[in-house]
């Protein structure tokens, strides 16, 4: 009960967060992702600097302010732009989008943070201390705290902004590409009039393998280096 007074605040925001992504994925289907992708692969084709620019504009918004579509952008993106495009484009769009979190953290609400919770806070960055990029990349090969929460705690430790994102942009790919691949056969599977298209599966298939590598790969850094990782689990309870 004391944990969760303390944390409440915590809390609320990632229940809230949870509620409006459950609710979002309830109306928007698959059949309105081809949609909207037949419709900007369209534009994508007579302007496609203009489009690309407009996309990652979007997903830098999506991004910087953890909107609960980012998955269906992603999706999106595999379908208008292909797997090669659409990845890099979401990359970048996730990446530059991730450092304004990163960024207040870092330089307006650090001092805030660590005097609500110093305990957390320093065992945070005692644990992560000369292990940064370990804590960080490990965070993104493996999605085991939600990305904004990642994009805050980082913000609390020495990381400064150009390691950030190229930590950030080498550690989401490998998600990121096989996600845009599944979402580059959104079509196939639905003029086939069933989901379980192979192409579908070898990007779920391709998906799963990364989450699991970098989950096995989390843990032995966290084992091995990182002892800072539970305030970032408070945060995501």
């Amino acid at each position: 009960m004391s944990f969760i007074k303390k944390y409440r605040n915590l809390i609320a925001v990632a229940a809230v967060f949870a509620a409006v992504t459950a609710i979002g994925n309830m109306f928007i289907g698959l059949e309105d992702i081809a949609a909207f992708s037949d419709s900007a692969r369209q534009q994508n084709e007579l302007m496609p600097i203009l489009a690309s620019a407009l996309f990652v504009a979007a997903y830098i918004v999506v991004a910087a302010l953890s909107l609960p579509i980012a998955s269906i952008l992603t999706l999106a993106a595999g379908a208008i732009f292909g797997t090669f495009a659409g990845s890099a484009l979401v990359v970048a769009g996730a990446t530059i989008g991730s450092t304004l979190p990163f960024w207040l953290v870092k330089h307006k609400f650090s001092d805030a943070i660590r005097m609500k919770y110093p305990e957390a806070t320093n065992k945070f960055t005692d644990g992560v201390d000369g292990s940064e990029e370990l804590f960080l990349l490990s965070a993104r090969l493996a999605p085991i705290f939600p990305f904004y929460v990642t994009n805050a705690v980082s913000g609390l430790s020495s990381l400064n902004l150009r390691r950030y994102m190229a930590i950030t942009a080498f550690g989401i790919a490998p998600g990121t590409t096989a996600y845009v691949f599944a979402g580059s056969r959104i079509e196939q599977a639905i003029a086939s009039g069933s989901l379980l298209d192979s192409s579908i599966l070898i990007g779920l298939a391709a998906l799963s393998i990364v989450s699991f590598v970098g989950a096995f790969a989390s843990k032995r850094i966290r084992d091995g280096k990182l002892s800072g990782l539970s305030f970032a689990k408070q945060m995501d309870s």
